[in-house]
């Protein structure tokens, strides 16, 4: 089950709230600030991505809440840059959280409690 509910406002209309939320809400608006255009279905993906890394279960500091503090006040690029700037942590989740490490997989393999980066040598 996704980490979104619905409650209803004062008015009786149903407003979407979660954390999960937030962060599509925050990606979305940031993007229109930018002039970007971004399809709903891959913001989405990007949103997903963004939640599991940072609702690891050694995420004690780095959690969701904490890209909302680091992202509140800044303008449309900081907003972007806090949300993704701990989605991988790898001296605290000890692992690439698995969206992450699908999408990086062309490019890095584990090696014992390391990354490599394909190709290159050590």
């Amino acid at each position: 089950m996704l980490p979104i509910s619905a409650e209803a406002s004062s008015e009786g209309v149903c407003v979407i709230t979660g954390n999960l939320y937030k962060v599509i809400l925050g990606i979305t608006e940031s993007i229109q600030k930018l002039c970007g255009r971004t399809p709903l279905p891959q913001i989405e993906q990007m949103a997903l991505d963004i939640y599991e890394a940072m609702a690891g279960e050694a995420r004690e500091f780095h959690d969701i809440g904490h890209i909302f503090d680091v992202a509140r006040g800044g303008d449309a690029t900081e907003i972007l840059a806090a949300y993704f700037h701990d989605v991988v942590y790898y001296q605290v989740d000890h692992r690439i959280p698995k969206r992450i490490a699908l999408k990086l997989s062309d490019f890095l393999t584990p090696a014992g409690d390391f990354m490599q980066l394909n190709g290159a040598e050590h």
